[in-house]
């Protein structure tokens, strides 16, 4: 589970650039976020 997503602003997920640096894209963003939500409900239940 990832409650918190600021952790997607530490190493690892920043040792090739921020997310924003690298997903320019809101949309695809946001669908990232999304496929993490899923996830995160689904560990839940």
């Amino acid at each position: 589970m990832m409650k918190d997503f600021t952790v997607l602003q530490e190493p690892p997920f920043t040792d090739r650039g921020s997310v924003v640096e690298i997903f320019t894209d809101l949309n695809v963003l946001m669908g990232i976020r999304k496929v993490i939500d899923t996830i995160n409900a689904n560990a839940v239940a």
